[in-house]
C-alpha cells in the first residue's frame, strides 16, 4: 500500500513543476506577465487543493480516455481495493477483467456504454468489486461523461468509488428483519382469523339462544337469569373484541362498525356490566354509583360503532375506579354539533374523589401521547393508548384534566351518523303523563338530581326526598293537601330503610287512602334483592315484587320510565303512542337461502328471521347452496356462512356470481371471521354486505332490508 510520505513526495513534485512553470513566465514579455502570473497562481493553488483533498479522502478516482482505454488511477483508488501497490500497466481492460465482481461485470458495462451511447452526461451505480485478495467489495460509483466529439460522444469518463459494504450489509439485514416481522404479523393475523372464529361461533349460540328464549314464557326469575347471561356474553365478547383490537394496533387494521344503535341502551348495559362483573368497587371495596345522563337535544338513535364506544366508556370508567376511591362516578353525553348528515357528541366521565396526584396526571398524559409500541408491558397506558386510536377513528380527541381533592374528568369527542330510525326522543311524544305528580326518592344526591331531571322530561310536577323517613312525610302531607302522589320512584340501597322496607310502610299504612304507584330502582339486580328479601322475610307481610309495580335498573332514561309508567298507569297512553319504531315489515313473507353448516346456529338465524315473518331455507355447505339457487328456486336474499365442508362461501358466491342471472341477488356474509381482511375478501367475492356473529337481531335485519330488492 502507498505509504502517506509517497502521496506528499508526489504533491511536492507537482507542485515544483508548477512554480518552476510560473518562474517561467517571468522571462516573457511584460504585456502578459501580470495576466499570465495571477493565472498560474490560481491554478497552482487549485491543484494544491484537489491533491490535498484527494490524500484525505477515502474515496478513489479514476480518470478513462474512451478512445484509448488508458486509465489514471488515484492512490486511494488502490488503497480502497486493498493493494499494497497500482498494478502495473493498468488501463480500462484492468477494471473490466479483474476488479469487477464476474456477477456485476456485464450489467455495470451495459449501464456504462448505454450512457455513452445515449449523450448521458453523468451516471451512478452501485455494484460489486473484488478486492486484491479476492473478497467482495460494494461500491458506490458516480462518474461524469465530458469531452463529447463532433457527433456528441463523450471520449473521457471521470468517477469515483466509494466504500459501502456496510450500508448495505445493514440494509441487507434490515431487509431481512423486515420480511421477518411481516411474516410473524402474517401468522399472527391468520391466528387471530382461526380464533375470532372459533370464539364467535359458540357465543353466537348462546347470545343467539338467549334471543330467542326471550320469547318464550318465562317468570321473573327466568327472565333476571336469562338477563343476567346475556349481559355476561355480551361482556364476554366485549373482551374478545378488545383482545382482537389490541393486536390490530400494531397494524391499523380496525374498522368500525356504522349500525343503528340507542345510546340509552349503551348506558344501560355499561351500567348492568359493571354490576354483573363486579367491577363498580374501587380499591378500598365501597360501593360506587355509576350514574349517566344524557342531553336533552342529543338523538335517541344513530349510527356508529356502539361496541367500540363502550369498550372506550368502560376502560376510562375502570381507570377511574382504579385511581380514584370516587364514591359517586358521572357518565355525560352531551351535543357539540349536528347537521344533516352527522352528529357529534362529547362523552366525559368525572369520578368525585380526590382527584389525582401531579406525577399520577403527568403519567397518565404522557401515556395519552406515548407511542403503541413503548407502552409494553403497561396496561393502563396500552389500553389508553386503545382508547385513544378509537377516538380516532371516530374523529375525535381524548383529553384528561383533573382538580385536586375535587375531580377527574376523562372527556373524549366522536362523530356518528344520523339514523333513518328517527332522532325523537321521549319528550317529543304525545302523552298524558304531563299531570302526574311524582316523588323521587334517593340518599345519593348526584343520583337524585339525575333521576329528577329524567323524570322532569316526563311529568310537570317533581319532589325529590333524601331518605325513607323524608318520603313517608311528603306522602302523608301531600294527601292531606289533597294532592296526593300517583307514583313514588324509590331507590333499594339506602341507610337506615332501604327502599324495599319503604314500599312495605307505604302500601301497608292504614293513614293513607290513595296509595302511589311504586317503582323500586337499583343497580343490583332484581332477583338478587328479592331472593334476599324472600329468604329473610319471617313475617306474613308483603313481600318483594308484590310490594310494588315495576323494577328499574340504574340507570333509569327517559323511555324506560316512560315505558313503566305505560304499563303501571294504561291511561297515560295515547292510542297511537308506540315508543319504538316501526321498522322491518317489509321482510314479512320474504324468502331466504340460509347457508350455514352448524346445526345450532341454523337454529338461532332461521328463529330470528321467522319472527319477522321470513320464509327460511337451509343449506348445510356452498355446494348445496349452489346446487339450490341453480335449480331455479327464488330466493330474495341468501345469508352465507364462509368456513364451511365441501364448498366454502366464498367459492359459492363466486360460483353464483359466474351466472349473469343472480348478478342482482343479495348476498350477505354472515360469518364468526371478523377480521378486516374477511370483510374485504367477502366483498372481493362479490357479495353485498357482512355480519360478524354473534348475530346481534336487529343488525341482520336492518341489513336485509337495505339489501332487498324491493319492498314486498
Amino acid at each position: 500500500m502507498a505509504s502517506e510520505g509517497d502521496n506528499t513526495n508526489a504533491l511536492q513534485a507537482r507542485i515544483r513543476e508548477l512554480e518552476a512553470a510560473l518562474a517561467l513566465q517571468h522571462t516573457q514579455p511584460q504585456a502578459t506577465s501580470t495576466t499570465t502570473s495571477s493565472a498560474m497562481k490560481d491554478l497552482v493553488e487549485r491543484d494544491r487543493r484537489f491533491q490535498y483533498a484527494l490524500t484525505a479522502s477515502r474515496d478513489g478516482l479514476w480518470d478513462w480516455s474512451i478512445g484509448t482505454d488508458s486509465c489514471y488511477f488515484s492512490p486511494g483508488y488502490w488503497q480502497l481495493l486493498g493493494f499494497s501497490e497500482p498494478l502495473s500497466q493498468a488501463n480500462f481492460q484492468t477494471i473490466e477483467q479483474q476488479l469487477l465482481h464476474p456477477e456485476d461485470r456485464d450489467a455495470v458495462l451495459t449501464e456504462l456504454r448505454t450512457a455513452i451511447a445515449n449523450h448521458r452526461t453523468n451516471l451512478r451505480l452501485e455494484h460489486r468489486m473484488l478486492t486484491a485478495k479476492g473478497e467482495t467489495l460494494w461500491v458506490d460509483s458516480r462518474c461524469v461523461l465530458v469531452e463529447p466529439d463532433s457527433a456528441g460522444y463523450a471520449t473521457r469518463c471521470v468517477g469515483t468509488i466509494s466504500d459501502i459494504t456496510h450500508d448495505v450489509t445493514t440494509n441487507a439485514a434490515l431487509i431481512s428483519a423486515k420480511a421477518e416481522a411481516e411474516q410473524a404479523s402474517k401468522t399472527k393475523s391468520q391466528f387471530l382469523a382461526s380464533m375470532s372464529h372459533e370464539i364467535r361461533t359458540p357465543m353466537n349460540a348462546i347470545i343467539g339462544l338467549g334471543h330467542l328464549l326471550q320469547d318464550t314464557p318465562l317468570d321473573d326469575i327466568q327472565r333476571s337469569y336469562l338477563g343476567n347471561m346475556s349481559i355476561a356474553a355480551d361482556a364476554l365478547l366485549q373482551t374478545v373484541n378488545q383482545v382482537f383490537d389490541y393486536a390490530k394496533l400494531e397494524t391499523g387494521n380496525i374498522t368500525l362498525e356504522h349500525s343503528h344503535f340507542d345510546l340509552e341502551r349503551v348506558f344501560e348495559r355499561l351500567s348492568h356490566q359493571f354490576e354483573s362483573l363486579g367491577l363498580a368497587h374501587n380499591k378500598e371495596a365501597q360501593a360506587v354509583d355509576i350514574n349517566f345522563t344524557i342531553g336533552d337535544d342529543v338523538p335517541l338513535f344513530m349510527r356508529g360503532d356502539a361496541t367500540r364506544l363502550n369498550h372506550i366508556i368502560s376502560h376510562l370508567v375502570s381507570n377511574a375506579l382504579q385511581y380514584s376511591y370516587s364514591p359517586e362516578i358521572l357518565i355525560k353525553a352531551e351535543l357539540v354539533k349536528c347537521d344533516s348528515n352527522a352528529i357529534r357528541l362529547r362523552f366525559s366521565i368525572t369520578d368525585y374523589g380526590r382527584g389525582m396526584s401531579p406525577q399520577t396526571l403527568e403519567r397518565l398524559r404522557q401515556d395519552l401521547h406515548r407511542q403503541p409500541h413503548r407502552t409494553i408491558g403497561n396496561t393502563n397506558g396500552f389500553g389508553l393508548q386503545i382508547c385513544k386510536l378509537l377516538v380516532k377513528l371516530m374523529n375525535g380527541t381524548l383529553e384528561l384534566t383533573s382538580l385536586p381533592n375535587k375531580s377527574t374528568t376523562f372527556s373524549f369527542t366522536a362523530n356518528f351518523e344520523k339514523s333513518h330510525i328517527g332522532a325523537r326522543r321521549i319528550n317529543d311524544s304525545d302523552y298524558n303523563c304531563r299531570a302526574l305528580r311524582l316523588l323521587v326518592v334517593d340518599d345519593n344526591q348526584l343520583a337524585l338530581d339525575i333521576l329528577s331531571q329524567s323524570a322532569g322530561k316526563l311529568v310537570d310536577h317533581v319532589d325529590t326526598a333524601c331518605d325513607a323517613h323524608v318520603a313517608g312525610e311528603k306522602i302523608r302531607r301531600a294527601e292531606q293537601d289533597d294532592r296526593p302522589y300517583d307514583l313514588v320512584l324509590i331507590d333499594y340501597k339506602m341507610p337506615i330503610k332501604n327502599g324495599l322496607a319503604a314500599a312495605r310502610d307505604i302500601k301497608t299504612a292504614c293513614d293513607l287512602n290513595k296509595k302511589p304507584r311504586i317503582f323500586l330502582v337499583s343497580s343490583l339486580n332484581r332477583d338478587e334483592i328479592f331472593l334476599q328479601t324472600k329468604n329473610t322475610q319471617q313475617t306474613a307481610q308483603p313481600q318483594g315484587s308484590e310490594l310494588i309495580d315495576d323494577f328499574l335498573s340504574k340507570p333509569v332514561s327517559p323511555s324506560r320510565l316512560f315505558d313503566a309508567i305505560c304499563k303501571a298507569l294504561p291511561e297515560c297512553l295515547q292510542h297511537n303512542q308506540t315508543t319504538e319504531p316501526e321498522a322491518f315489515e317489509q321482510l314479512q313473507g320474504r324468502h331466504v337461502l340460509l347457508v350455514e353448516d352448524n346445526i345450532v346456529n341454523q337454529q338461532v338465524a332461521t328463529g330470528m328471521l321467522r319472527k319477522k315473518g321470513v320464509q327460511v331455507t337451509t343449506a348445510n355447505n356452498g355446494q348445496e347452496a349452489v346446487q339450490l339457487i341453480e335449480s331455479g328456486r327464488q330466493f330474495d336474499a341468501v345469508l352465507m356462512d364462509i368456513e364451511m365442508p365441501f364448498m366454502n362461501g366464498i367459492e359459492a358466491t363466486e360460483r353464483i356470481r359466474a351466472n349473469e342471472l343472480y348478478n342482482t341477488l343479495p348476498i350477505i356474509a354472515l360469518t364468526a371471521q371478523a377480521m378486516h381482511e374477511d370483510r374485504d375478501r367477502c366483498l372481493a367475492a362479490g357479495m353485498d354486505d357482512y355480519i360478524s356473529k354473534p348475530i346481534k337481531p336487529k343488525s341482520l335485519y336492518e341489513v336485509l332490508c337495505e339489501k332487498l330488492i324491493s319492498p314486498v
